[in-house]
C-alpha cells in the first residue's frame, strides 16, 4: 500500500512542478486551434474544454490496465512508482509535446509530422514502427480470453481484425 501512496504523491509532485517547467518550455500561445480555425465538421469540431479533458483521460487510461498488469505480474509492487514516474517524465511530455506542435502545424497527425520534420524515409520507419505496435496490440487482444468472447457473442469482428485493419492502412500509408 505505501508503494501505491508514493506513486500517487508522485503523480501530484509531478503535476505542480515538473507539469509547470515543461509549460515554461513550450506553453500555449495566442493561435487560434485548429478546430477554431478551420472547422470541417468531421475532425476539427469545437469541443467544450471538459469533453477535451474527458477524451485525454480516456486515451491515457485505455493503455493503462494492459501494461500495468503486465509489469505488475514481473516486477511486483515496485510498478506502483516506476508507472507514475514514467508517466510523469514519458508519457504526459509526449503527449503534450505531439498535441501542441500539431496544434501549431494546423492540426497535422503523427505520420504528416512526422514527413514535414523528418523526411520521407524516417517518416516511413515511424509508420512502421506504428505498424509494428498496433500488431502487438491487436496479437495481446487476440488471445484474451474476454476479447473472444465478447466478438463470438455479438457476432462482430474481433477487435483485433480492427486492428489488423489499421495496420494495413498504415501499411498503405509507408508504400507511398
Amino acid at each position: 500500500m505505501i508503494t501505491f501512496l508514493i506513486g500517487v504523491a508522485i503523480l501530484i509532485i509531478g503535476y505542480f512542478t515538473y507539469g509547470k517547467f515543461v509549460e515554461r518550455v513550450f506553453g500555449p500561445d495566442d493561435r487560434k486551434t485548429p478546430a477554431l480555425a478551420n472547422p470541417d465538421g468531421v475532425d476539427r469540431v469545437p469541443m467544450p474544454h471538459w469533453k477535451n479533458i474527458l477524451i485525454q483521460l480516456l486515451n491515457i487510461a485505455g493503455i493503462g490496465p494492459v501494461i500495468g498488469v503486465i509489469l505488475g505480474i514481473k516486477f511486483g509492487a515496485i510498478v506502483f512508482i516506476l508507472l507514475p514516474i514514467g508517466n510523469v517524465l514519458g508519457g504526459a511530455v509526449h503527449d503534450y509535446f505531439s498535441g501542441m506542435i500539431s496544434m501549431r502545424n494546423n492540426g497535422y497527425n503523427v505520420p504528416a509530422l512526422s514527413r514535414k520534420f523528418l523526411g520521407k524515409g524516417p517518416a516511413k520507419a515511424v509508420m512502421a514502427l506504428i505498424s509494428v505496435a498496433l500488431i502487438l496490440g491487436c496479437s495481446f487482444h487476440q488471445h484474451s480470453g474476454s476479447t473472444r468472447e465478447y466478438a463470438d457473442s455479438r457476432r462482430q469482428p474481433r477487435f483485433a481484425h480492427v486492428v489488423l485493419d489499421c495496420s494495413r492502412s498504415h501499411l498503405r500509408l509507408l508504400l507511398r
